[in-house]
């Protein structure tokens, strides 16, 4: 196997400078410095020290500004004059995940024989904010493999009859299921290539919730008063009453349930009044059910997770909430909170609600200009998104798309198409890590899919990997590994791809 920070040379000549810069000490962190060109044996210093400055600048620049407006750090390119000396700078992103990006700064200019030279410096981004913000729920690591040799890396299996739901949280994996205890947890910081159980922790408490679990999201929560820092796992119950269970997991061989909510204005006796699906971002929890008698989409305050307290009476939407993100934005210099979801409407699969003053009014604003009234009647199903980039997944559509991603970089104008996927089947989870989403679908032998998103306008799969009757919401990533499940065996698989 090649290790992974091997690389090729074909045919390239690299000159060091290692006199002129023999000690570079820069004001950022992590910058990898690359001179590009065959430069002549008498190289420009000054042109050379001029664009090094400039790359600098760049990198400097894009790092102040994330501090304000994160999101605002977009690929851009334009020229500068230094006297009759024309450079091209580039600052190229890559968005990693909500809270990380990869910037590269790039200076190029002709020398006097027309032969292009180039500087390249290269840093990461960090969204500290957004991260404690989602509980710290955001995996930050850049997948170092190309995704196009998908195998199990470990494994194990969960006694129950379906699985449900995983969320990973610093190598600690959680589990909805069917049957008692309900929640399983896996402790995955040590797992080894080919490991084949001893995973799975037993609870020294016999701890098991109250009824089955459709949906769960894992947190790392900071007492303000303490510093002291617990995690605890929000839990959509399938019950008619309590449907919201809050789970405390720091001590994963000791869950213990602290508090437990029944949804307001939900009746009971109606036709779907269990909790379906949830999201956590900061200090609110924001619940969907099915479409039901009452109210479909809550809002928790849950600042305090052992005491959550309903804001107002719950919201009628008059359909199913297949799946919720909830994300800040700068708009015009506002700070506004959006809730994006994917629903059962015919006319509006996917639906943008401004949820920003809903602590104090109570009301959500639907953002019309927004609303995606798609081609047939396949439900919208899941969201991911990633910079400024939204991809929604919907049931399958026999002469359309299944997949598709949309610029939200300011919901209030609308939605713009980037691009469109044909997966052939119904999107139920996405997931991602800089290039590459990973959906979980329903179709036979291709139940999980990957997917390049490097150019939004040409969506291409990359691998299908075969993981029978994958559950719904069945995958989950964080750092470099795709954490699976579904009804085969093993139904827990630890999923990477290797280089080839």
């Amino acid at each position: 196997m090649e290790s992974i920070g091997k690389k090729f040379q074909s045919g390239v000549v690299t000159l060091e400078i290692m006199i002129a810069f023999a000690v570079l000490i820069l004001s950022i962190s992590a910058v990898i410095m690359v001179v590009f060109g065959n430069q002549s044996i008498i190289i420009d210093t000054e042109n050379n020290s001029e664009a090094l400055r400039k790359a600098v600048f760049g990198l400097e620049e894009a790092r102040a500004r994330s501090g304000t407006d994160f999101y605002s750090i977009v690929t851009k390119t334009e020229k500068e004059f230094s006297g009759a000396l024309e450079y091209t700078k580039t600052l190229l992103v890559e968005n990693i995940t909500r809270c990380k990006k990869q910037a590269t700064s790039t200076v190029s200019w002709a020398t006097n024989n027309q032969k292009t030279q180039k500087i390249e410096l290269t840093t990461y981004l960090t969204n500290v904010a957004e991260a404690l913000a989602l509980g710290g729920d955001c995996a930050s690591e850049k997948t170092n493999s190309g995704w196009n040799n998908p195998q199990i890396f470990a494994s194990d299996n969960i006694n129950t009859s379906k699985i449900n739901t995983v969320d990973v949280l610093n190598g600690i994996a959680y589990f909805g299921t069917n049957d008692s205890p309900y929640i399983e947890i896996a402790d995955t910081r040590n797992a080894t290539l080919v490991q084949t159980g001893g995973l799975l922790v037993n609870f020294s408490n016999n701890f098991s919730a109250s009824w089955p679990i459709n949906d769960l999201d894992a947190i790392e929560w900071r007492n303000p008063s303490t510093g002291i820092i617990k995690n605890f796992v929000f839990v959509a119950i399938a019950t008619s009453t309590n449907q919201l269970n809050i789970i405390d997991v720091t001590d994963i061989q000791n869950p213990s349930l602290v508090a437990e909510r029944t949804l307001n204005n939900v009746d009971p006796d109606g036709s779907f009044p269990e909790g379906y699906k949830l999201f956590y971002y900061k200090d609110r929890l924001y619940i969907g059910t099915r479409e039901t008698a009452g109210a479909e989409f809550h809002i928790f305050n849950v600042s305090d997770p052992t005491n959550p307290v309903e804001i107002g009476q719950g919201i009628s939407l008059n359909i199913t909430v297949n799946d919720i993100v909830i994300k800040e934005q700068n708009v015009n210099g506002d700070i506004k909170r959006f809730a994006y979801l994917a629903t059962s409407q015919d006319s509006g699969e996917l639906k943008v609600y401004d949820v920003t003053n809903f602590d104090n009014s109570g009301i959500i604003t639907e953002i019309s200009q927004a609303k995606q009234n798609l081609t047939g009647i396949q439900n919208g199903q899941s969201l991911y998104i990633v910079g400024n980039n939204l991809y929604f997944g919907r049931q399958s559509t026999s002469n359309g798309p299944d997949l598709y991603v949309y610029d939200i970089s300011n919901p209030q104008l609308g939605l713009n198409l980037l691009g469109v996927g044909d997966v052939e089947t119904a999107v139920t989870r996405i997931v991602g890590s800089g290039r590459f989403v990973f959906l979980a679908t329903e179709k036979n032998g291709q139940e999980i899919q990957v997917w390049d998103i490097s150019d939004s306008s040409n969506l291409s799969r990359i691998k299908n990997y075969n993981l029978s009757q994958i559950s719904k919401l069945g995958i989950d990533y964080e750092n470099n590994f795709l954490y699976a499940v579904g009804q085969t065996t093993p139904n827990f698989q630890m999923i990477y791809s290797p280089n080839i």
